[in-house]
């Protein structure tokens, strides 16, 4: 071997009067090979092609020049002799590429593995982690390494993931997209603990090259605390404005997860920090025992009257019972009956009337709320003098995104579709402004990925990167007719997966949600 060949040939080659010269060369070939195994954490190996694929005899090679140093003697810093230990015992896998992909034996040590021998895409990014500092004195670093699931769907395209608990930020470093399946990824990102909080994916920067292999979301968090991190991947691939995703699939939802939990070693943990205000009226705390919290899903052939073990543990709500809805400000009990009288008219599918429901529930002075029920909006001319002003209704609070994309239709509405019913539906604002009735939109609320959702082809796209793309266009519409869109998805959204029935709130967050609303309408807040 080669690494052999040289530590032999220099045994071999020594006289029996060793000259001052001789012991010079000799010294300064052992020192190059000392320095050559410490730089190897920033070396990088290209093949013939230029592609920067570490091949297989270069691997090798660094394989027996490991071994060959094992038992060498060097002096610390401090004159301390210490024995160069081998690195972990390293398995190798061929990738579909057939780029080489160092994995360490255990799954805590396989994120550490990827970022120190920094196989990156020759271009480093921004955001990966820089080399140690050439004075040997290094500050205190802010970032950290998220232990990675080497059983997920995406382990082999993604080096790392960091979190950077000063910027409240975490990284998803990707292969380079020519070594990697999913080119462009969509993930799902929850921190759980004393509170929830969701990861929000900032968007790309086109023109610049070196991050389309990073991704970076950003948290908030309400306490400085240690919080569990869970990020799944949902889609291989984003679905853009103009795609037709009636047969994009989700990713395995048993082997989505990319962070490491339990199940495949160690769970995945971060230090958060409090970050600027998130604006918001409330969040979600944490009242009882903590537990990481995992992804909820309906895996295929589970429907509610199964009790097999493996539906139970994956479709179990009780792991949301710790969290409850705590609010910064509650201002609808200050309501009393010196208020002007209001009649809420809430409009849409089942998940509207579950709204009204909660809603009613509140008990409100001189408040009083109706369902409507209107699943898609068309013909709505006639319906509006029949079911508004027929119910003198002063407010509405309409949403039209449940049945557009579920399985009672034999397609999705895709974004064109979707945009261009809303904006019809919208244009109407002018007969609610005459019969002064107020006209609000809300956001279309997530559902946890179920068997439909989850099937390959999908029988319902309800996932949460349609819902995403729907309310953007909600956003939009509505800021171009100047209708009030009220958001409420910072309380459905971190407990996205909540939904008993896989479809209607009927618990602590459909009621956190209502309550929201209702203030909302009422401009209470």
């Amino acid at each position: 071997m080669p690494g052999n060949h040289l530590l032999s040939s220099v045994r071999i080659a020594a006289p029996k009067k060793i000259s001052c010269v001789s012991i010079a060369s000799l010294l300064l070939i052992i020192g190059s090979i000392l320095l050559f195994s410490f730089d190897l954490t920033n070396l990088k190996f290209y093949d013939s092609t230029g592609s920067g694929n570490m091949v297989d005899h270069e691997l090798k090679l660094v394989e027996d020049i490991s071994k060959d140093l094992t038992g060498f003697k060097s002096n610390d810093s401090k004159g301390f002799k210490n024995t160069i230990k081998p690195e972990p015992q390293l398995k190798m896998h061929k990738h579909k590429s057939d780029l080489g992909v160092l994995q360490g034996i255990t799954a805590e040590n396989i994120s550490t593995n990827y970022t120190n021998l920094g196989f990156y895409h020759s271009t480093r990014s921004k955001n990966m982690p820089n080399p140690e500092p050439e004075s040997g004195v290094q500050n205190e670093s802010t970032t950290e390494n998220i232990s990675m699931n080497p059983e997920s769907v995406l382990a082999y395209d993604i080096a790392s993931i960091t979190h950077d608990r000063i910027r409240s930020t975490i990284t998803i470093n990707l292969f380079p997209a020519s070594s990697r399946r999913c080119i462009d990824p969509v993930f799902r990102g929850r921190l759980s603990g004393s509170s929830l909080a969701i990861i929000e994916w900032l968007p790309k920067d086109v023109n610049d090259p070196s991050t389309s292999n990073t991704i970076i979301g950003r948290y908030q968090v309400p306490t400085s605390d240690t919080y569990f991190v869970e990020i799944i991947a949902l889609l291989c691939d984003s679905i853009a404005y103009d795609t037709n995703f009636t047969s994009t699939c989700l990713e395995n939802p048993r082997k989505n997860r990319i962070t490491a939990s339990t199940a495949n070693g160690a769970d995945a943990f971060i230090t958060g920090t409090v970050a600027k205000n998130d604006g918001n009226v409330g969040r979600w705390v944490s009242k009882g025992k903590r537990s990481p919290l995992q992804t909820r899903f309906q895996p295929r052939k589970c429907p509610p009257s199964i009790k097999r073990k493996r539906c139970i543990e994956a479709t179990s709500v009780e792991r949301f019972l710790p969290y409850m809805f705590e609010w910064d400000d509650i201002r609808l009990d200050e309501r009393d009956n010196t208020d002007s009288f209001e009649k809420v008219c809430v409009l849409g599918d089942s998940q509207a009337r579950q709204i009204e429901i909660d809603m009613h529930k509140l008990d409100v002075s001189n408040i009083v709320t109706m369902y409507i029920s209107l699943e898609y909006p068309v013909d709505f001319t006639d319906f509006f003098q029949q079911s508004i002003i027929g119910n003198s209704c002063t407010k509405v609070v309409a949403n039209f995104g449940q049945k557009p994309a579920s399985f009672q239709e034999e397609h999705p509405w895709l974004f064109s579709e979707y945009e261009q019913k809303m904006q019809n539906f919208l244009s109407l604002k002018g007969l609610f402004t005459r019969h002064n009735v107020d006209l609000f939109v809300r956001s279309v609320n997530y559902i946890p990925i179920s068997f439909r959702t989850g099937a390959c082809p999908p029988v319902d796209w309800r996932s949460p990167p349609v819902i995403d793309q729907y309310n953007t266009i909600i956003r939009k519409v509505c800021a171009m007719h100047m209708v009030t869109f009220i958001d409420s998805n910072f309380i459905i959204g971190p407990m996205w997966d909540r939904s008993d029935d896989f479809n209607h709130y009927k618990d602590e967050a459909g009621d956190a949600s209502a309550r929201y609303i209702l203030n909302r309408v009422l401009e209470i807040i």
